[in-house]
């Protein structure tokens, strides 16, 4: 499982013996059309399957990548054996935070009577249990998808693998992208004894990126239920550590805009809008409700309720910031609140 496109050149290099959703039927038919980019390209590819309009390439992208929510959680359905999460910096909202995260709890509830999904990472079904101690079931979700995001950063930073793309680091996750590592390496980060990979041609690549700074832009934020599972003792033994590292990489704390009568009157407006479109996603941040917190992807926006009113809005750079300080947000309600956070 992946956010992002580090994980291809892995598959493609495991000679089988990794495998991604973008080696089933749907994810090979899915996968194709991002390689066009308006209407009459995809229709004159896709035209017997699918009508597209005049829809405009956004759209067009869009409407592709939902299409991937439902084929990746049928994807994890079927998982068998190990799991290992590829997620620098993934977004809570995306596909992997919200349609595969859950298939995966659901599989290591079955792996521990039948042994489908045996291990996330390098650590045992049995050991997620204690997760399970969690009543409500986003702070539940939420913790699980922080133990994966963890596990994976953990490995990042002992391995610290350099990065090989076309890009710089805000873009590794472009089409070409590759982690240099090799069999022991995706051993080390949970892989079966069957797996391995051949050697990287870097000849192909002409951006490096060294392992200290994609060791620094992978650091995940240490998890509120970090201690539950049995992580090395220098994550759980150096808070410390961790939390510097995701200082020097996360985007800088804003604090709600002060919203005077025009921008207040604009930002209901957009907030409107947005909502009428389906666009916005949030949670209920306190018990009782009375504080909300909602994001626009689209604008990467977030906004704040306090009771029926608009009392905050922060606008980021990038939809990615948006999401990652949305995630950060979100973990911080239910560390917070975790019987009864709302989601």
């Amino acid at each position: 499982m992946y956010s992002g496109n580090l994980a291809n050149d892995i598959v493609t290099r495991s000679g089988g013996t990794i495998g991604s959703v973008d080696q089933t039927k749907m994810g090979e038919f899915l996968g194709g059309m991002f390689d066009h980019n308006d209407a009459g390209s995809l229709q004159k590819t896709y035209g017997k399957y699918l009508e597209f309009g005049n829809l405009d390439a956004e759209k067009i992208g869009d409407s592709i990548y939902e299409s991937f929510r439902p084929t990746s959680a049928e994807f994890v359905k079927n998982i068998e054996g190990r799991v290992i999460t590829i997620t620098p910096q993934s977004n809570p909202t995306a596909v992997y935070g919200t349609n595969e995260v859950p298939e995966v709890i659901d599989g290591l509830g079955e792996g521990l009577e039948s042994g489908r999904i045996s291990h996330v990472n390098y650590i045992p079904a049995a050991d997620f249990k204690v997760l399970d101690d969690i009543e409500n079931i986003d702070a539940r979700r939420s913790a699980y998808k922080e133990a994966f995001d963890q596990s994976f950063s953990d490995k990042i930073q002992e391995i610290r693998p350099d990065v090989y793309s076309y890009e710089d680091i805000d873009n590794y996750k472009n089409n070409k992208a590759a982690l240099d590592i090799d069999t022991g390496d995706i051993k080390t980060m949970g892989a079966g004894p069957e797996a391995s990979l051949s050697e990287l041609d870097k000849s192909t690549y002409p951006t490096k990126v060294s392992g200290e700074e994609f060791a620094k832009s992978a650091q995940a934020a240490r998890i509120a239920h970090v201690d539950r599972l049995k992580l090395p003792d220098e994550i759980r033994n150096a808070p410390e550590r961790v939390e510097e590292a995701t200082r020097a990489r996360a985007t800088p704390d804003r604090a709600p805009a002060a919203l005077d009568d025009a921008a207040l009157t604009e930002s209901r407006a957009r907030l409107s809008a947005a909502d009428e479109l389906g666009e916005l996603r949030g949670f209920a941040a306190t018990p009782d409700g009375s504080t909300s917190h909602l994001i626009d992807t689209k604008t990467s926006t977030i906004y704040t309720i306090t009771g029926d009113d608009l009392t905050g809005v922060q606008k980021f750079d990038s939809s990615k910031e948006a999401g990652q300080a949305f995630g950060r947000m979100m973990g911080e309600a239910a560390q917070a609140h975790p019987e009864a956070f709302k989601g």
